[in-house]
């Protein structure tokens, strides 16, 4: 799924609305705030709703905004429901974390909690990574 947003191994995608509303401006408010971790850990985040990229709160914004309606069904991150007789879909304000293919963890809400969960599992991820290569990086034999 991920593919086609991103060849990086760790992607968190973010699922929104909209871009324009104060309900919107906090939840990128919070994401700004661990954006600086975000580039620490190398995960890159995407920002996924159904209104248009183009003005958000921020500019510029390290975050890539993308206008998808098929990401967000393959997410199962919408409900629809009927206003007024009229049938309407509304998304569902969900993290996601991905590593290459593979969904790490769902998360169904945006907050500093969530995210600092979201960012312990990608530390933890980093520190698997790392620990298989450890015994590559030496160039002495275990037997020594």
């Amino acid at each position: 799924m991920t593919e086609n947003l991103c060849p990086a191994d760790l992607v968190l995608v973010v699922t929104l609305q909209d871009l324009h509303t104060k309900k919107a401006y906090r939840y990128l408010s919070l994401l700004m705030g661990f954006s600086r971790l975000f580039e620490q850990l190398d995960v890159r985040v995407f920002v996924c709703s159904l209104e248009d990229e183009g003005q958000t709160w921020y500019n510029p914004c390290p975050f890539t905004f993308i206008r998808s309606r098929e990401i967000i069904f393959h997410l199962d991150a919408y409900k629809s429901k009927t206003v007024f007789g009229r049938e309407r879909m509304q998304v569902y304000s969900y993290l996601y974390l991905f590593e290459k293919n593979e969904k790490l963890c769902l998360l169904k809400r945006i907050n500093y909690d969530n995210l600092m969960e979201v960012c312990q599992r990608a530390l933890k991820k980093r520190y698997e990574i790392a620990s298989k290569n450890l015994k590559k990086l030496v160039d002495i034999p275990e037997q020594y």
